[in-house]
């Protein structure tokens, strides 16, 4: 017995006068009754769904967390996702087919006083968040002041500001702030 959609569907057995998986040789010296089944391929990624009554690509959801103390953005979702630097959230979310390949992009709002400082979850570091759905899954964005640059967070202003008083800058170089 051969599926017509051999992707979404599979033999998975006889029933009645043949028996298991294999060919189904009868000798017809009676009436007899032979039923081949036929199952959604969750190999495949397929399950059945009662409300279509037919196999469809299992769906996984992927969240996407802001967090940190500057503003950012994630990319690769189809739209790209803003967090506002404020507080832990959601930023976006999206459902994607089975074993589909998702490439997520970090980016601070301002890069002078921002920085990405990484994934946490099921990716690490700073670069690409490379992902394959295959269960729902999360991951944050984690957006932070960039000491690199001379920037602290201000819990009284809530935002990054230059640790330099006025009239100087910061100089990386010399990890020292300098006379503008």
């Amino acid at each position: 017995a051969t599926p017509q959609d051999s992707r979404s569907c599979k033999f998975t057995n006889w029933r009645g006068a043949c028996t298991g998986t294999e060919t189904c040789n009868l000798f017809m010296n009676s009436n007899k009754s032979v039923t081949a089944n036929f199952n959604c391929n969750a190999d495949n990624g397929y399950q059945y769904n009662s409300t279509l009554k037919k196999c469809v690509l299992q769906k996984f959801e992927l969240n996407v967390i802001g967090d940190g103390n500057c503003a950012g953005s994630v990319s690769g979702l189809a739209k790209t996702c803003f967090y506002s630097g404020t507080s832990k959230s959601r930023i976006c979310n999206k459902e994607f087919d089975q074993d589909s390949r998702v490439s997520l992009t970090a980016t601070p709002q301002d890069s002078r006083s921002c920085k990405f400082t990484g994934w946490n979850v099921i990716c690490t570091g700073t670069g690409t968040c490379n992902i394959v759905m295959d269960n729902d899954k999360e991951v944050t964005a984690n957006f932070n002041c960039n000491a690199d640059n001379g920037y602290n967070y201000d819990s009284a202003f809530k935002r990054c500001v230059s640790i330099c008083p006025n009239l100087f800058e910061w100089n990386p170089a010399l990890g020292r702030c300098d006379p503008i």
